[in-house]
Order: structure tokens, then C-alpha cells, then sequence
């Protein structure tokens, strides 16, 4: 917890989709009021739209980390038991 207050302005990133027109990030970072809680945002970007740099927030939720950690251990599960029957396709 303390780690967390130590770095608020740290925010973590991943891409979840992205094609030649549409990006679609995860995002992570804490919530400075707070102190404790997280917001985790799903943000999208339309790259032929007028001004394709402004991103538009698909979801926000707070969480705390017991939630994240939680939400960890589910993907770590589905991952492991569907790793033998998924194939992503291409987008």
C-alpha cells in the first residue's frame, strides 16, 4: 500500500486490441485521493476520427487491490484452461 502512495502518478498499460483504425488499452493507476483504491480504465482511440489522438473511456471502475489481485487469478485461470483450445483470431 505504501509503494502505491509512493508512486501515484504511475500508471500501467496494456493494449488490448489494436487495428489499423481502433486502439483499445487497459489501464491501471491508483486513485490519488484515496490513497488505497485503483481506478482501471478501458480506454478506445479512433484513428480516422477528426482528432484521433483524444481517447474515449469505454469503462472506469474502482477496485481495491483484494479486487485486482482477484481479477488476476481468474484470467491466470481461464488462460490455463483454455490454452488448449483457443486460437486467437486476426483482427
Amino acid at each position: 500500500m505504501n509503494n502505491i502512495k509512493n508512486k501515484k502518478s504511475e500508471r500501467f498499460e496494456c493494449e488490448l486490441v489494436r487495428s489499423d483504425s481502433y486502439i483499445e488499452t487497459l489501464e491501471i493507476k491508483p486513485i490519488e485521493v484515496q490513497g488505497y483504491g485503483l481506478e482501471l480504465l478501458i480506454k478506445t482511440k479512433l484513428l480516422t476520427a477528426k482528432n484521433p489522438n483524444e481517447n474515449h473511456y469505454k469503462s472506469r471502475t474502482c477496485i481495491d487491490r483484494s479486487s485486482l489481485l482477484e481479477l488476476h487469478a481468474v484470467i491466470e485461470k481461464f488462460l490455463k484452461a483454455s490454452a488448449s483450445s483457443l486460437t486467437e483470431p486476426s483482427l
